[in-house]
């Protein structure tokens, strides 16, 4: 597993604290394009201070391999946060699984960002960590999202009710899964 690669047009990067700034824009930038498929945040989360012990117990969870999160650059403006793909709850044999996450910014959508990272992002982190299974739940009215998720390959496994708790609700998502035969 590296902590960074590149595509085509992206890069994609563990990062530290020191990554504080650009990442606190990036959430502040999308705080309302967020807000309808994410936990409610308190003011703190919006600060520095959090945004960088956030970054560092990330970096943390990456290097024991249980959680990994790459931010998304876009090579030509390497300076702003383009978006996320998360590797949660990672579990090696008997499972070799995790749950896919990942969001992208509000300028960013309809360009192609989240397929080109993600398909990369997802047949390399499988081969790294041997991972034979990718799940990922999104809410059913995000048709973008499943939309994506299926031209990935993802199968629509079924209904998870009251699965995860956004805007201090219990909502119901879709969950997908993509098999990995290695």
């Amino acid at each position: 597993m590296n902590f960074t690669y590149e595509t085509k047009r992206l890069i994609l990067q563990i990062e530290d604290h020191t990554a504080a700034p650009r990442v606190l824009d990036f959430f502040v930038r999308n705080k309302d394009f967020f807000k309808s498929s994410d936990f409610a945040h308190s003011d703190e989360f919006y600060t520095l201070p959090f945004i960088e012990n956030m970054l560092d117990a990330e970096y943390q969870t990456a290097l024991k391999q249980q959680n990994i999160r790459y931010w998304l650059y876009e090579k030509a403006a390497p300076d702003m946060v383009l978006g996320t793909i998360s590797f949660n709850s990672i579990r090696f044999i008997p499972y070799s699984s995790a749950e896919l996450g990942y969001r992208i910014d509000h300028l960013a959508t309809g360009r192609g960002y989240a397929y080109e990272a993600l398909s990369f992002a997802c047949e390399e982190l499988t081969k790294d960590l041997s991972l034979h299974r990718l799940s990922a739940h999104i809410m059913p009215e995000n048709a973008p999202s499943i939309k994506l998720i299926k031209r990935l390959g993802f199968e629509y496994e079924g209904l998870c009710k009251k699965c995860v708790y956004i805007n201090n609700n219990w909502e119901d998502h879709y969950q997908y899964a993509k098999i990995f035969n290695r």
